[in-house]
């Protein structure tokens, strides 16, 4: 482990600690790692504080653009004094440091400036996708004992309003731990508030932009993000503020070359491990400027990503497959209408990335060396594996640290050699990684076999060459619909809430442009008829109690 210690420390050394670790890297209790053991830190001083005391202090920090072409700029001194106001309003709802607090916020300034702002005292955030609806919002509330809930009255999408107040009210209505709500006014539509509701922007006024942050042991909990686990199950994964830190800046380098004069958009959600790591905290670290889109790519015409491009100057661009595969319908117009050429790299994860996908890429953006597959999964918090130039739409990769090394293993930990098919594993950890699963150990030592080897979510098998192909996720209980992984089990639990249903089955089936879509087999109640209007009305239940992730191909009553 001496070669990890050494490599991880000199990125360590590059950040601000209040005191300095004691060890890099203590196995003494493996798999429970703990990196830079004894060190204080704050994920927020680096991300803001390191900043204002530098050239940077006047630099863009944040860009928001609303689907209707609102836009705001936040310098880094602007966003440090934001987010200082909200420590300040946390403190007024006597959140402290280790209290749990949700964010359910679609991309919009506010959603940065909390998740900043739960991090600066100590506090653990817990952002979950807009997209789910309010049998899982209640579940991860319920699960992590959220003291508070910072939510919006609605967003844009493709020009029309979606209403998030109603969902919230479905899913406080069993969530009697949740002590306040946070309301941040985007819609301006009146809205009825009850006792424990507050506005986002009446408690922000008269707050100073003077609020200290909370030094925290590198190994204490930054936040916790719900996602399936190897068995298709929703579980809460764990970061710290100092591995966490440390790994992800070290990925911006690693991945991208980022340069403190980049614009970043990655055009993903704050609820998704990339959304976290590469729209907020991974730009932030590096001082380069991050950019934050509210509505969909196509609105409201197909130049609109392209132009977002060309008005920002923007040079990293991410997203999912699936959301540049409605794009190409429009071929190459929408593209040469704007001069994009500040682009110089197009990152692309969370699905499989095929060769029509990467043909159109090539012909109408931007030259296949530039297209970078990325291997990414909410255990690590990183990227852990790229492809890319002349393999970049095949399934074979290759390790992005040095010091990482991913190998094709079985369920013992054991290396396979090359042809035989495994699982995608590695025996060195990453400081980035999940610390553990909220109060779910036993589920957390199931990744690692016994000799301390860690067992990721995929299948993969070993080439002639030494690259690794991946081979799909080791569970068939999970629904990868535009890059957002979905448990069967969820919607099932889900679905048999409802008054006519006795059981449900779930599962996967193809679709051109979301990847994957859900089909369900539904068994109805006695006395129950089958009809075309019952099946209209489990599908909007569907959308309403799940949420618009959740896309529903069939229907199928048994």
């Amino acid at each position: 482990m001496q070669e990890i210690s050494k490599y991880w420390e000199q990125t360590a050394f590059q950040l601000h600690w209040f005191r300095p670790w004691l060890e890099v890297l203590d196995v003494s209790s493996a798999p429970l790692y703990q990196w830079f053991k004894g060190g204080e830190t704050n994920i927020t001083y680096n991300t803001l504080d390191k900043h204002i005391y530098s050239h940077r202090r006047n630099k863009v920090a944040l860009i928001w653009e609303s689907e209707d072409g609102v836009r705001i700029r936040f310098t880094y001194f602007d966003l440090w004094r934001e987010v200082m106001r909200f420590a300040n309003v946390l403190r007024c709802l006597d959140v402290k440091k280790g209290d749990r607090v949700t964010l359910y916020l679609p991309n919009i300034p506010e959603a940065v400036i909390t998740l900043l702002g739960i991090a600066r005292i100590g506090a653990i955030h817990v952002p979950v996708d807009v997209r789910y609806g309010p049998f899982v919002l209640n579940k991860i509330l319920q699960e992590t004992g959220s003291k508070v809930l910072i939510t919006v009255d609605g967003y844009y999408r493709k020009g029309q309003p979606i209403f998030l107040k109603p969902t919230v009210d479905a899913a406080l209505s069993a969530s009697p731990q949740v002590e306040s709500v946070v309301l941040v006014k985007r819609l301006g539509k009146e809205t009825e508030v009850r006792e424990n509701f507050y506005w986002y922007h009446e408690l922000m006024a008269g707050q100073k932009p003077e609020a200290p942050l909370v030094e925290l042991e590198a190994n204490e909990p930054l936040g916790i993000l719900y996602t399936p686990n190897y068995e298709g199950k929703i579980v809460g994964m764990v970061y710290s503020h100092g591995g966490y830190m440390v790994g992800l800046y070290k990925s911006m380098e690693e991945t991208f070359g980022l340069r403190e004069m980049d614009v970043v958009w990655w055009a993903t959600e704050l609820g998704s491990i990339i959304g976290q790591s590469y729209m907020i905290y991974g730009p932030l670290l590096k001082g380069s400027s991050t950019v934050l889109y509210e509505g969909h790519l196509l609105y409201p015409h197909p130049e609109r990503t392209w132009s977002i491009i060309n008005k920002y100057g923007i040079s990293i661009f991410g997203t999912y497959p699936s959301r540049l595969r409605s794009l190409m319908p429009f071929g190459g117009r929408p593209v040469k209408l704007w001069d994009i050429s500040t682009l110089r790299c197009v990152g692309l994860s969370g699905e499989v990335l095929d060769t029509p996908l990467t043909d159109w890429l090539c012909e109408n953006v931007i030259s296949k060396d530039k297209v970078k597959n990325l291997w990414i999964t909410a255990e690590i918090g990183v990227f852990g594996m790229i492809s890319q130039e002349e393999k970049v739409n095949t399934p074979f990769f290759q390790k992005i640290f040095p010091v990482f090394k991913p190998e094709v293993v079985n369920d013992k930990g054991q290396i396979l050699s090359s042809g035989q098919n495994g699982i995608l594993g590695f025996k060195q950890p990453l400081p980035s990684m999940f610390t553990h699963i909220w109060q779910k150990e036993a589920l957390y030592l199931k990744y690692w076999t016994l000799d301390n080897t860690f067992l990721t979510k995929d299948f993969a098998e070993k080439g002639e060459t030494g690259l690794i192909k991946l081979a799909g996720h080791r569970s068939t209980r999970v629904i990868n619909i535009g890059g957002l992984i979905i448990p069967a089990e969820l919607i099932e639990l889900g679905m048999e809430r409802h008054s006519a249903v006795v059981a449900a089955k779930a599962r996967a089936v193809p679709d051109t442009i979301k990847g994957q879509v859900a089909e369900i087999e539904i068994k109805l109640k006695k006395g129950i008829e089958q009809s075309h209007e019952l099946r209209s009305e489990l599908l909007n239940y569907a959308k309403s109690e799940l949420g618009p992730a959740v896309i529903i191909k069939h229907i199928i009553f048994i």
